[in-house]
């Protein structure tokens, strides 16, 4: 009787579907369900709704039937023990890094929201065996046996991800170990694989010298899911799939942000994917799974992408102080940095960061955003007081030593002990308060201790504490920052906007009527607004806020 789950997936691009059958030796009591998360996106995302035609068959004479325990998980019911065979379908039409995808041009789906996890199975080796269409290749980044891909156990296929086509695809190696770039979508477009195989070894290289241990993965695969607007990334143990705008391939610019965000989901192959906080060592797929750590996952992450891609020679100081000031910029103009911690954050993360509404940057703050700056401020205190010694890496070489060695997970108290053994209290008092209050580090400070040049300037184009949709044929009010609200008096997130001073104003127009008459200074202004449907006129104060530029001293 098969003691291990063996899913047979069969592709079917005309209907946007998987067919999956497993065969395997059943009790009565067993359970399966289908994961209502995936590992890096905190968000319950139901993945079972996708679930249809499913049904079980015994393989002998015993009596089986399912029953539902709760929405995404399912109980069997069997008169004797026996071997069955489960059949369902997938449909998958949404296009994210996170979600099933099937046409006639690909099939992407990940272990978490398409293959069902039996749990008297889940640390047993799960199997996957794919049926395609003639001509399309099947990239996976798990070892092959006998015609299956082989995952460790549940949790390994979950963090797994299919990518079956007949896509452009380029092999590479750093030190020794085999990469792949695989690419959906990019017909017609310059992926110049010379130039991006070279800085992709050379960042993967970087990030490899931050942890100071040799790659942790047998094989590594990139999948690009090249798209006309879309950027993103999850990451996963072995690979990564990347959301790349066109762009990403067409200017210098775009380029340089498709190489950070490979450098991030790199990364995360350590920090996230393998050293990972103690409260999420053990993972529960069917509910919630709260952690204050985020900030280490996704902030270090998020500070050592362009750190990492400037120490790899692949973007300028002067680029990679730019894309710092502009951090900046956006946290200081996200009021909710004053009311939430980053732990607080990132226990929220499952309610806040993945479902903002129009009030969420007055009431949160991004563990990403904040994280990331607030790592640069303890990586630039440390070096300021150790004289260059120590620094952030440090600390992050350290963790991974004991989870590499000893499969030690870490937690807060951990983190800032390493922080104390390698400064003193004092430092680890202060690294306390950023993280778990709403102390902001002195970031002007530290930076400027290391020769850069803090400027603020009146943002241009215009922020003015209020945030507009354009995507109508007038701009929206999308949210009104609360230190801004006395300004706006009235004014509420909904409300149309028909006119300022009189003359009316359009989408296509409305930046550059806000640049014109938006200034240094407050000025009043009188705006006609459909509000809940009745037109009003509402006396605004406008005026431009503060944005950081930062700039190297000359030599």
């Amino acid at each position: 009787m098969t003691q291990e789950p063996h899913f047979h997936v069969r592709i079917d691009p005309t209907a946007s579907l998987l067919h999956i059958e497993i065969s395997l030796a059943i009790e009565d009591g067993d359970t399966f369900f289908l994961p209502v998360w995936i590992p890096g996106s905190y968000l319950i995302r139901e993945f079972e709704r996708a679930i249809q035609d499913l049904r079980i068959e015994s393989l002998s004479d015993a009596k089986v039937r399912l029953s539902r325990e709760d929405k995404t998980t399912w109980r069997i019911h069997a008169s004797a023990a026996t071997e069955v065979t489960l059949r369902y379908s997938i449909y998958g039409h949404e296009l994210s890094v996170r979600s099933a995808h099937i046409d006639h041009t690909h099939a992407f789906f990940n272990g978490a929201n398409a293959l069902v996890c039996f749990e008297r199975f889940r640390d047993c080796q799960q199997r996957v065996s794919i049926t395609a269409p003639e001509g399309w290749i099947s990239f996976v980044s798990l070892p092959e046996d006998r015609h299956a891909f082989v995952a460790d156990n549940y949790v390994h296929l979950a963090d797994t991800a299919f990518e079956i086509g007949p896509h452009p695809h380029h092999a590479f190696e750093v030190d020794g170990v085999p990469h792949r770039m695989i690419f959906w979508g990019s017909e017609g477009l310059p992926l110049r694989l010379p130039a991006l195989e070279e800085d992709t070894r050379a960042i993967i290289q970087q990030n490899r010298d931050t942890f100071g241990r040799p790659l942790p993965y047998e094989r590594y695969d990139i999948i690009f899911h090249i798209t006309p607007e879309v950027r993103g990334g999850l990451e996963h143990r072995d690979s990564t799939t990347l959301a790349t705008p066109w762009h990403f391939f067409e200017s210098e610019e775009g380029y340089l942000d498709m190489l950070t965000l490979i450098a991030h989901e790199h990364f995360h192959a350590y920090n996230g994917r393998r050293l990972a906080p103690a409260s999420l060592e053990h993972v529960d797929f069917t509910r919630e799974n709260y952690t204050t750590e985020l900030w280490v996952i996704e902030g270090f992450t998020s500070y050592f992408d362009e750190l990492n891609t400037y120490k790899a020679g692949k973007m300028t100081y002067a680029q990679w102080l730019d894309r710092t000031a502009k951090a900046l910029t956006r946290l200081h103009q996200t009021y909710g940095r004053l009311r939430q911690p980053l732990t607080e954050a990132s226990f929220d993360a499952w309610i806040r960061l993945y479902r903002p509404y129009e009030h969420t940057r007055n009431q949160t703050v991004s563990y990403y955003l904040k994280g990331s700056l607030v790592a640069m401020a303890m990586d630039l205190r440390m070096q300021q007081v150790t004289e260059g010694a120590r620094g952030l890496k440090d600390v992050l070489q350290e963790l991974w030593a004991r989870w590499a060695d000893a499969n030690v997970h870490y937690t807060i108290d951990s983190v800032l002990k390493i922080v104390r053994t390698y400064t003193d209290e004092n430092i680890a008092e202060e690294f306390h308060g950023w993280i778990t209050g709403t102390e902001e580090p002195p970031y002007r400070e530290l930076l400027e201790q290391r020769g850069v040049i803090w400027e603020e300037v009146t943002s241009d184009p215009p922020v003015i504490g209020a945030t507009f949709d354009l995507s109508g044929s007038s701009p929206v009010v999308a949210s009104i920052d609360e230190h801004c609200a006395h300004a706006f008096r009235e004014l509420l997130p909904g409300d149309e906007l028909v006119a300022i001073d009189g003359r009316r104003v359009r989408s296509a127009t409305f930046s550059a009527r806000l640049k014109a008459i938006v200034g240094d200074e407050p000025t009043q202004h009188r705006l006609t607004v459909f509000q809940l449907e009745r037109l009003r006129e509402i006396e605004v104060t406008l005026v431009k806020q503060k944005e950081i530029r930062l700039r190297a001293q000359e030599p």
